[in-house]
This record gives structure tokens, C-alpha cells and sequence, in this order.
């Protein structure tokens, strides 16, 4: 686990808490995922279901929340 940080944006929270990151609550990297801080102290993240590698990485768009490429329709 990283060092725990606030959160500049909104998110996902990566450990499948089914809470969403908020602005400045505590997070930290957890195998490169952003989870939140009390979430990382019970162990890894799953991996993130249907995304390849990269895709994780990618931010969702914010007209529609989803992650694609080029202009949101």
C-alpha cells in the first residue's frame, strides 16, 4: 500500500466497496488501483471485470461515465 492521500476527483472506488471516491476522502494505490484508504487495509482489489490492462487506466467520461475513445456522443 502507498501512502494515503485526498482525493482530487470522483471515482470508483477500485476494492468493490460499492461506495464512490468523493473529493478529498482518503485513497491510495493499491496494485496501481485507486481504492480508499480503509478499503486498502483489507487486502488487494479484485481485478476490474470486461476492462484489458490498459483500459483500467482509462478516466470515464463525464457526460456519460462511460470509457471511450474520442468525443461522447
Amino acid at each position: 500500500m502507498s501512502r494515503t492521500f485526498p482525493a482530487k476527483y470522483p471515482g470508483e472506488c477500485a476494492a468493490g466497496c460499492g461506495d464512490r471516491i468523493g473529493v478529498d476522502d482518503e485513497v491510495t494505490y493499491v496494485d496501481d488501483q485507486l481504492v480508499h484508504a480503509d478499503c486498502a487495509k483489507h487486502g488487494a482489489p479484485p481485478p476490474l471485470p470486461g476492462l484489458s490492462p490498459v483500459g483500467r487506466f482509462l478516466a470515464p467520461c463525464a457526460s456519460c461515465h462511460l470509457v471511450h475513445a474520442g468525443e461522447c456522443f
